[in-house]
């Protein structure tokens, strides 16, 4: 509890007041008494006297919902002290302050709601809930009976899930200080060493898209118990004999939650988040890649959302004045962390960067004017820091169109990362190409058009070609994500992915990238789509796209200086892959 307010800032008078209203017995509380307590921590604790909930809204994920809770007004007398004392009821909407509209709503009956999926928020310290909660329901539930002791640590969780006031720092301010000291430098875990601005042939990643993008409603997405980075993901991580992680920023998300039409400023508090994120790469033994995802204005601009699946605007589709905006925010970082050792650090300039500038209709840049972008990007990082490593990743399938571009980004010194989906009707099934899920085997897969696959043969199609290319140009090549995600989950009444053959895959994917010397990335760290590491539950059939059958889960605790967390992990596989 003191760890939680004094990271928090927490004002002692609040407290104490919100302490007072939760003694409700001498050595229990009504269940009432602790939904009261929560709305009261809620508007006693935050500045203004409005809960605020600014990650995306859980009512559509069936996740963490309060199951047993009637939102209904006669519950508990709910309408009675869900209101404030002169009878008004306000709270805050994150989508939209996301469209620019005045956040804070009065007197909306959704605005209880609102209160009750607050609450199936996690600790951002310890990743706790807040409120009990049942694997088998994926809900959380009310206490029929706690003490007063079970209540006051139910509202520090409370507290500690709000997200904290954004304090806005200018990215000139970002670029003034290295947060990161010379002792946790010194004491730094080892991790394979890397050639002069080039890769290791030893990492063996995951990726965190933690930040990566806002929803459209403007609001964070949740992956594993929070918004934020846990250290106990990094301690799992480690331990599972990982040793990357590529951390996806998307660049608009670093204005949240405060969006207005000046992006010259980020929000400090997940700054400063990414400084732990580094910091517990060093303590773990972990290089940390920050990918740099679309552009400070993605939103603003609205090509995502018109051009493709996400916010990013489309690099080609970017115009000059954003790459100098992006230019300007990559080169702040660099300079915070110039004191960072190249075997620890490295940098994205672009997450799947496509050649194919056509392929829209319309384009900003040509192929020519959008590779000096990012050349001039990666003479900026080098101006700082002359050995930093800098990369770009695609999924552009190699041919003659394509690697004229890729060319001149490796002759310039930029190292290259192909992510390989591929054969893509096994990794991931599209009606256009789709196959029984008794065809959904490994190895002898067979594809719609009737080839029989084997790993090497997809190394030798889709990444021999970047590897090549980069021998030539001086640079170094990885497979900075793969994997099978099941991006076409929705075609099959139950998932394909049977634990014997996903084994099997990951094992042979593993050994070529060994065998080839080529440092891989798969999977996501935390809950993703695509084969995650860590859950916070375990994968249950109705989740096609994470669910593989005869999987069997350990559940793993990990015990950190002020919070103990536990993860369900397919350490079978995690030892394959």
């Amino acid at each position: 509890m003191k760890k939680s307010l004094k990271n928090r800032g927490a004002d002692a008078e609040k407290v104490n007041e919100w302490k007072s209203v939760t003694n409700g017995s001498k050595e229990a509380v009504r269940t009432s008494d602790s939904m009261m307590a929560v709305y009261y921590a809620a508007s006693l604790l935050s500045d203004d006297g409005i809960p605020k909930s600014m990650i995306n809204d859980n009512s559509g994920s069936n996740r963490w919902t309060p199951a047993d809770w009637d939102i209904g007004c006669d519950h508990f007398g709910m309408c009675e002290f869900l209101r404030m004392k002169d009878g008004s009821y306000s709270f805050y909407s994150a989508e939209e302050g996301w469209h620019g509209n005045d956040a804070v709503k009065e007197n909306q009956s959704y605005g209880i709601t609102s209160v009750m999926y607050s609450i199936g928020l996690a600790s951002r310290l310890s990743g706790q809930y807040v409120f009990p909660n049942d694997p088998d329901t994926n809900c959380l539930y009310i206490n029929n009976t706690l003490t007063r002791g079970e209540l006051a640590l139910q509202m520090v969780r409370f507290y500690d899930s709000f997200e904290p006031n954004a304090v806005y720092a200018s990215i000139d301010d970002i670029a003034a200080v290295n947060p990161i000291d010379d002792a946790a430098i010194k004491d730094a875990a080892p991790v394979p060493s890397t050639k002069e601005k080039g890769y290791s042939s030893e990492w063996k990643g995951a990726y965190s898209h933690k930040y990566s993008e806002p929803g459209k409603d403007g609001g964070l997405t949740i992956l594993g118990a929070s918004t934020n980075y846990q250290e106990s993901e990094f301690a799992a991580l480690s331990d599972l004999g990982f040793n990357y992680l590529s951390l996806r920023i998307g660049c608009t998300s670093l204005a949240y939650p405060d969006y207005g039409n000046d992006r010259s400023t980020v929000n400090q508090n997940i700054i400063d988040d990414i400084d732990r994120a580094i910091g517990w790469g060093l303590k773990y033994g972990i290089h940390i890649e920050i990918s740099f995802n679309g552009f400070m204005d993605d939103d603003l601009k609205g090509y995502g959302y018109q051009y493709s699946d996400n916010i990013y605007t489309p690099d080609c589709l970017a115009s000059t004045q954003q790459y100098q905006a992006k230019e300007a925010l990559i080169t702040a970082f660099a300079k915070r962390y110039a004191n960072v050792p190249n075997d620890y650090l490295s940098f994205e300039l672009s997450c799947e960067n496509s050649a194919e500038t056509h392929s829209y209709g319309i384009s900003s840049l040509s192929s020519d004017e959008m590779a000096d972008a990012f050349i001039s990007i990666a003479n900026s990082v080098w101006e700082v820091s002359p050995d930093r490593c800098v990369l770009i990743s695609t999924c552009d399938k190699p041919d003659d169109a394509n690697m004229a571009y890729w060319e001149k980004i490796a002759k310039a010194g930029i190292n290259l990362d192909y992510h390989c989906y591929e054969p893509r009707s096994f990794v991931a099934p599209r009606e256009q190409n789709h196959v029984d899920p008794d065809q959904m085997i490994w190895p002898g897969f067979v594809d719609e058009n009737g080839t029989t696959w084997t790993m090497d043969d997809v190394y030798e199609t889709y990444m021999k070609p970047y590897q090549d290319l980069a021998d030539e140009a001086g640079v170094d090549f990885k497979v900075g994500e793969s994997g099978m995600f099941l991006e076409g989950y929705d075609l099959f009444e139950e998932s394909p992915r049977v634990e014997k053959y996903v084994e099997a895959w990951a094992s042979d994917f593993a050994d070529c990238m060994k065998k080839t010397h080529t440092s891989y990335v798969i999977g996501d760290l935390i809950d993703g789509g695509n084969l995650p590491l860590l859950s916070i539950l375990p994968p249950v059939e109705d989740e096609k796209s994470t669910y593989i059958k005869d999987a069997q889960y350990t559940l793993k605790t990990y015990k950190m200086d002020d919070y103990t967390a536990s993860y369900y992990i397919n350490e079978e596989l995690a030892g394959k892959r």
